[in-house]
């Protein structure tokens, strides 16, 4: 019988093996094909524009999905060479050469996985398709549902494929280098015993991770607002405490048991208990790494709900459902053209009213960080800072139904519920208005803050004053001052959407050269520049309905509640598409590496659990011995990575500004559901692989 003939059967032997390192290579190409694939469609480059913060977002999306498979590949690739090492074993002992086996090894390594990376490049486009035939349903602009082949999808998954060949071809060289022909052969069944743990170390693993956390978060924070400084780059590195104290805290819950008060059942199940602690470093490594890509992934889905809960929260608590401004002098929609577009679709219009507001140059602090002294605070008072809005007490209450009163020389703020101070900006910064074309100043006094979600712009402080000061502002103030502001609702109906997105086009169309600007734009500026056509150019927003920046940048953005929440949809289902993968990834990993835990803890004790039954165990108390030690696996990692992926957004809500917001509130709510439907996915796994490992103890 010749090496091939021999090498064959024990191939023959270990199919399942093959089919599993197969199934999870394919599965990682196919993810980060179909990954490439999507990112390239033109309408996900329109929501995460080149340049943007966005775009940097999709790319740390895309290197968190590469870290997630690679160290899925590996965990694969380590497994199946746990078992491949019997047939390394067996060679050696019939006198093969390791460098004989070596290059076997590699030539069949060659062929495995570069059928994988063929099978997962076109699973990847197949799935692309796929998700594009229903993703492509929920796009406003039909000129972005044309699907085509992503050749940056083939060749990325083509690369990272021979990216996983080269290290599990390089993990097969040194395996091959261990001299001990009987630890290859038993590298299956080595154990890795981890010593009997106290309480103290449960203290200590708790303490780090709450310490690390703190400082993690807490120390930009101190930067900023003790030492007037960024943090600087290595402070990072204090989330490894919090690692660090997991890690010891996972160590605990896997090996930690007490006679306590029931010494009966500690004695009962101390069989259990055994095989739990001297398997107990494999078991927290897995459930480490388990519980960090399930808080990864609980993470990436709770972006989305993070992202859309604001919008909802605010549509959901704004009074009117169409909200217009724009300068008082400019030819713009008035009630003429809302009239004549409702009668078009059948609407009927409802709580109109107009506004009237005067916009004003207010003083403030302009602070921000010079990175030339190693992120240094800076903070400078300006008399003329911005362009701010101001509309006087009466008209305020007039329109909102209510009976502030402002003492002379003071002024209200208004902002949202959630709206709060931060570095950048205080409520108080303001302590002067000024009329820049007649230089009239009037100083005032912060008098507090008034909550109102409709009296608000893209972008722009508005204040609330005094009459008397009010009409003292006013009175000198010309037209190119004045804000136009229209507030109305309408019935609802099936043209609802088309009567909005009508009136946006009508909204569009007749702003002019001048409105065409980005909320960066600000009057002081363009007369401080000199050049004010030049400053115009430099923040110049495109005035397109298919233009996803005017939602967030145009200085003139109207709300159109219906239109908008409907074009927001769009951009939710791209960054649900983007994120979605991650979370496929991480909980597919997650699922998978548990699986073949479970396997191994059953295959590596078959011989315990028949010495068991030899001296008298009967099969309740052999199936309560494998159940204790693979439901604690999946209940540790989920509960874990549950607390991490949760935790680390309640965690980023409090430190952003020191409140918790109605908006994240509801965020909670629905990340909440979504780490209960991950611990029920999880506890499938489990119940599958319960019922794999009981057929291999045939019990």
């Amino acid at each position: 019988m010749t090496m091939n003939n021999i090498m064959n059967k024990l191939r023959n032997n270990n199919k399942s093996y093959y089919l599993q390192l197969a199934f999870c290579i394919s599965f990682a190409v196919s993810m980060i094909t179909s990954f490439l694939a999507i990112t390239q469609m033109p309408v996900v480059q329109s929501v995460f524009p080149e340049g943007g913060d966005s775009r940097k977002q999709l790319y740390l999306i895309f290197i968190i999905s590469l870290i997630g498979c690679t160290i899925f590949c590996i965990y694969a690739g380590m497994l199946f060479l746990r078992y491949k090492n019997k047939e390394i074993g067996v060679m050696l002992a019939l006198g093969a050469l390791k460098k004989d086996i070596a290059k076997r090894l590699k030539k069949e390594f060659i062929m495995i996985i570069l059928k994988c990376i063929f099978i997962g490049i076109i699973a990847g486009e197949i799935i692309t398709y796929l998700i594009w035939t229903v993703f492509s349903q929920y796009i406003v602009n039909k000129d972005f549902t044309v699907f085509a082949i992503s050749p940056i999808g083939i060749v990325g998954g083509f690369i990272f494929g021979v990216f996983i060949m080269t290290i599990i071809i390089t993990m097969s060289y040194m395996n091959i280098r261990k001299s001990n022909i009987i630890d290859i052969i038993n590298s299956q069944r080595r154990k890795e015993e981890i010593k009997k743990v106290s309480i103290k170390k449960l203290i200590i693993g708790i303490s780090m991770s709450v310490i690390g956390l703190l400082l993690q978060f807490g120390t930009p924070s101190f930067f900023v607002y003790v030492l007037g400084r960024l943090a600087p780059a290595y402070t990072n590195i204090f989330i490894l405490f919090t690692a660090i104290g997991i890690y010891i805290i996972v160590e605990f819950m896997v090996v930690y048991r007490k006679k306590g008060r029931n010494p009966k059942k500690y004695y009962k199940n101390l069989v259990s208990y055994g095989m739990t602690r001297f398997e107990g470093k494999q078991n927290v490594r897995n459930i480490f790494i388990v519980a960090f890509l399930l808080g990864i992934g609980i993470f990436s889905c709770s972006y989305i709900s993070n992202a859309s809960s604001s919008v909802i929260y605010s549509g959901n608590n704004t009074p009117y459902e169409f909200i217009l401004n724009y300068p008082k002098d400019k030819d713009e929609v008035d009630r003429n053209d809302i009239d004549k577009t409702a009668e078009k679709y059948d609407i009927r219009i409802k709580d109109y009213d107009e506004i009237e507001l005067i916009q004003l140059t207010a003083s403030g602090y302009y602070r921000d960080y010079d990175d030339e002294q190693n992120g240094k605070a800076i903070e400078k008072y300006e008399k003329l800072f911005a362009t701010s809005d101001f509309i006087s007490e009466s008209e305020y209450n007039r329109v909102t139904g209510k009976n502030i009163d402002i003492s002379a020389g003071k002024y209200l703020k208004v902002i949202t519920p959630d709206e709060s101070e931060n570095f950048f900006e205080r409520f108080d910064d303001m302590d002067n208005v000024t009329n820049i074309y007649t230089n009239e100043s009037v100083p005032l006094v912060y008098g507090g803050t008034e909550e109102n979600y409709f009296i608000s712009r893209n972008d722009t402080n508005r204040y609330i004053l005094d009459d008397s000061d009010y009409s003292k502002l006013y009175s000198n103030s010309t037209k190119n001052m004045k804000i136009k502001q229209i507030i109305f609702n309408i019935d609802k109906s099936d043209k609802s959407y088309e009567f909005s997105s009508d009136l946006y086009r009508k909204f569009l169309d007749k702003a002019d050269r001048e409105m065409a600007v980005s909320t960066m734009y600000n009057d002081i500026d363009a007369e401080k520049s000199g050049n004010r056509d030049k400053y115009m150019k430099e923040n110049y927003i495109e005035l397109s309905p298919d233009n996803p920046e005017l939602m967030d940048y145009w200085k003139w953005q109207p709300v159109f509640k219906i239109y908008n929440e409907k074009n927001f949809a769009q951009s939710v289902a791209v960054f649900f598409l983007v994120f979605s993968f991650i979370a496929v990834i991480c909980m597919a990993s997650s699922g998978i590496i548990l699986y073949s835990r479970s396997i191994s803890i059953a295959s590596r004790n078959k011989y315990v659990f028949d010495d068991l039954r030899k001296i008298g165990a009967n099969r309740k108390y052999i199936n309560q011995c494998l159940k204790q030690q693979i439901l604690k696996l999946f209940t540790v990692s989920s509960i874990l990575g549950i607390i991490i992926g949760a935790g680390i957004n309640i965690i980023m809500f409090i430190f952003n500004d020191n409140k918790i917001s109605g908006a994240e509130i509801m965020a909670i709510k629905i990340n909440t559901i979504i780490s209960i439907t991950v611990f029920m996915y999880m506890m499938l796994v489990y119940k599958f692989s319960f019922s794999k490992a009981k057929r291999i103890i045939e019990i």
